[in-house]
């Protein structure tokens, strides 16, 4: 992903919107809030059952758009940001199946022991994110879809946390994947399954003050007991 100065993203903003012309000097501040504006309503476009609906024709779809999601929101969370697809063949149900999981690794650039970033470092080992796309609709979210991500994850390369992005979130899970979870967690391990309307306040969060910790932190609260 290509960085912007705040003159050439200044300079694409007033050539979408020339109403944003101002004489004189803008403050950095007021761009980099343009941006986030622009940048957000994007992805919220791209993001909506409109423009990429739930179901195994737009599973590739999905996926570069929940990548996208990724980088630009935390653009500004971590040093050298870089997000990437790591593809792989799994078996399931007996059948075999393309996967491309989103991974990033876990550099903040805030170094203060309570940003939420460390804080997973801290937990669970984060070193890098992995981050598994289902865009599921009526199919189910297994146990051994599960295991398989629990698999890939490597502690010493990866960490114990694992995420899921779905359109339905919890709903997504068939009761057998609600069973691995919690007998995972016994080892050390989290999996926190997103859903659509979690992605959507991620983006608001990045639009409102840039700031997505604060989003993270309330899902890693929220998921704590995680699934009861």
């Amino acid at each position: 992903m290509i960085k912007l100065t705040t003159k050439e993203k200044l300079d694409r903003i007033i050539a979408i919107d020339p109403s944003r012309y101002r004489e004189g000097d803008i403050k950095d501040s007021v761009v980099e809030g343009w941006w986030r504006e622009y940048q957000g309503g994007l992805l919220l476009q791209e993001i909506s059952r409109k423009n990429c609906n739930a179901g195994p024709k737009h599973a590739l779809k999905y996926e570069e758009i929940c990548k996208k999601i990724m980088e630009v929101t935390l653009e500004s969370s971590f040093k050298d940001h870089i997000v990437s697809f790591h593809s792989r063949t799994l078996t399931l149900n007996g059948l075999k199946q393309a996967i491309r999981d989103i991974t990033f690794p876990n550099q903040p650039i805030d170094l203060d022991p309570n940003c939420i970033w460390n804080v997973l470092k801290s937990e669970y080992q984060v070193k890098s994110f992995v981050l598994e796309c289902k865009n599921y609709l009526k199919s189910k979210i297994t146990s051994e879809e599960i295991y398989q991500l629990f698999e890939y994850i490597d502690p010493d390369e990866h960490g114990k946390l694992g995420f899921f992005l779905t359109r339905l979130g919890e709903r997504s899970l068939a009761n057998s994947a609600r069973s691995a979870v919690i007998r995972l967690r016994k080892d050390g391990y989290k999996f926190i399954v997103l859903k659509d309307s979690d992605l959507v306040e991620l983006i608001d969060a990045y639009i409102t003050n840039g700031s997505p910790e604060l989003f993270f932190n309330k899902i890693n609260d929220e998921k704590r007991g995680w699934p009861l």
